[in-house]
Parts: C-alpha cells; structure tokens; sequence
C-alpha cells in the first residue's frame, strides 16, 4: 500500500523526468533598429527565424512591445503595418499581410487589410476592420496600443493558408511603418519580447531583444567665415582677445577686417 507522501514522491519524480526529458527548442529573432532617439517615430521591424523550433511549425505569433512607446494611426490612406512570412528556398514571400489606416483619427483603430498568402498571386480585402480584432481570411491579428505604463501586444493566429510557420523553410517579418510607433521619452534599455506557440495552451517559445533609447546627440558645433569656432564659453573668449591682441588691432572693426584678409595661421605664428 503506497502512502500519501510515497504518492506525491512518485507524482514529483514523474513530473521532472517529463521535464528533464523535454527536447530544448530556442528561437532567434531581431529588432531593428536596436538603438533610436527619444520621442522619435521609427519604423521597428521584429523578424523571426524559428528554426530552432519545434517540428510542425508554429500557428500563434505574439510580440510585446515595452511600455513607454506610443502607437499612433497615420492618416487615411497610409501604411500601419505589414506581416510577411518568408520561405528560404524560394526567396519569396508566401504570406503577405499589408494593414493600411482607413481614419484620420491619431487615436483611431479603423483599417484597411490586404493579403495573399499563395506568393502573391492573389489578393484578397478585408476593409473597415478594428486593429483591435482582425479577421484576415482564416487568420486573426490583434493589436494592443502601449502606453505609458503598460506595455502593447501584437498577437497573431494563423489558420488556413496561412500557417503554420514552418521552422525548416519559414522566416516572418512584422514591420511598423514609419509615423505610427512613437519611442519613449525616457532614456533606457527596452525589451522586446517574441513568443511562438503550437497551440494556445503551448508553453511556448520566447526570445528577446533590447533597444537602447538615448537623448538626441549634441550637434558638431558650427564654424563661422573666419574658421573660428563658434562653442560659447570662457576659454573662447580669451582665445578671441589673444588672437585680437596678436594682430596688434584696437577696434573689433579692425579685427573682422585683419581675420577677413590674412590667414588665421599667421595671425596664431606671429
């Protein structure tokens, strides 16, 4: 007769063996780019090789996108976003999703949504649809707008023709056009996070990738006619009266002219 505790070792011991014995699988994915300017509009791509995925292909896609970045719609007519699943062997694009604003509402939701998924052979249109919900022939794609505290999610189910991501002769791009991802206007590291699942219950597979946000570089500081630079400050000053002193001048006239017809460098080796 087993007891209770001997009952639970058995269940524990089952349960690691289960996950000791569970083939390690790993994706690779990249962002670019992976460095940008506060409060800039980029157009972030996420691009997904799974070939280091399970057998069977993958049917559930989901990005997260940090908060701190600011999603706007660009207006009617412009492009929002393109989903494109690559096969290597071809060097064509079998899936084509193309996602195009239909509002001139910054804060809308309304788009347009082209898509073929037979290498472009064909089009099909699905128009008048919420970001939020989707419905791209047997596909569906969600997207959850970041803020400034909370964090935006881009989660695709692809049915159909559409799917699987096959991990042998698939890579996926999803692109943001430019205009529609505003970067966060605090400097940091930003982490993005790709998840592949085989079905809704999958544990999954993740991978992530960090953007380094910086303030805006201090611009080269300008030069004027005479070859002097212009940086402000102290030290500036006095390199100006010396050179005014050297060229043995009373008024800043006098000065403009003799910096205007002689070169500086004999001004400096007098």
């Amino acid at each position: 007769m087993i007891n209770k505790r001997s009952f639970l070792l058995l269940v524990y011991s089952s349960i690691l063996i289960l996950v000791m014995s569970a083939p390690a699988y790993a994706i690779s994915t990249t962002i670019e780019p992976t460095e940008s300017i506060v409060n800039r509009f980029v157009a972030y791509s996420v691009t997904l090789d799974p070939a280091g995925g399970p057998p069977g292909g993958f049917y559930f896609l989901n990005i997260t996108v940090p908060a701190g970045y600011t999603l706007f719609m660009p207006a009617s007519g412009h492009a929002f976003g393109t989903y494109t699943m690559l096969n290597i062997t071809s060097g064509t694009n079998k899936v084509i999703i193309i996602i195009t604003s239909n509002t001139n509402d910054p804060n809308g939701y309304s788009v347009n949504v082209t898509y073929s998924t037979d290498y472009g052979a064909t089009y099909s249109n699905s128009d008048n649809q919420n970001m939020s919900n989707m419905l791209i022939g047997a596909t569906t794609l969600n997207m959850t707008k970041p803020t400034a505290s909370t964090p935006g999610y881009v989660n695709i189910t692809l049915g159909g023709t559409g799917g699987p991501i096959d991990p042998a002769t698939n890579n996926v791009t999803v692109t943001l056009a430019s205009g529609t991802l505003k970067n966060p206007d605090t400097p940091g590291l930003y982490t993005w996070y790709i998840e592949t699942k085989n079905s809704p219950t999958d544990i999954g597979n993740t991978s992530s990738n960090v953007v380094r946000i910086t303030h805006a570089p201090i611009p080269v500081p300008a030069t004027s006619t005479a070859g002097i630079v212009i940086l402000g400050g102290m030290s500036t000053v006095l390199a100006i009266l010396r050179l005014r002193k050297k060229a043995n001048v009373e008024t800043i006239k006098e000065f403009k002219e003799v910096l205007t017809n002689w070169n500086i460098d004999r001004i400096c080796n007098t």
